[in-house]
């Protein structure tokens, strides 16, 4: 996720789901209030259609696995290539919109800070300790309360 010095654009990447014939990317304008989604086949066919931001209650990064192991524990897949941390907007009851996914914890952790950040909303770590969710550090809004 990156943040444009001029228009404060977020984007952000689903490599998790992605293969390598259909990428995601999502875009977000906390300015206009809206959001960008583009999908590419083949890395020829691109679409894109952009909707309205809804009332974001917070921001979460989760931690998914991808691989099963009955006797392991989550912890011992932190930094390896099993595990993907996703950065989503929740909204609505449990409504989601996943902004970005990666492999590195701490990148995971300053994109959502990021986006916290620039749209004012709380961090939900659930993450670190699946069973025991926590909220990160306040963040004070620059663009949308």
């Amino acid at each position: 996720m990156s943040v444009d010095a001029t228009t404060y654009l977020v984007s952000g990447h689903r490599g998790a789901l992605s293969n390598w014939f259909r990428q995601y990317t999502l875009v977000i304008d906390p300015i206009k209030g809206s959001y960008t989604q583009k999908n590419t086949w083949f890395g020829v066919f691109r679409f894109k259609t952009v909707h309205p931001l809804p009332p974001i209650k917070y921001v979460l990064i989760f931690r998914q696995l991808f691989a099963k192991c009955e006797p392991c524990e989550m912890g011992e897949f932190e930094d390896d290539g099993l595990t993907w941390y996703q950065v989503s907007l929740v909204y609505g009851r449990y409504r989601r919109i996943i902004v970005h996914e990666t492999r590195s914890r701490k990148a995971a952790f300053e994109k959502a800070t990021t986006l916290g950040t620039l749209l004012g909303k709380k961090v939900l770590d659930a993450a670190t300790n699946r069973r025991s969710s926590q909220w990160l550090q306040p963040s004070t809004s620059l663009f949308i309360s």
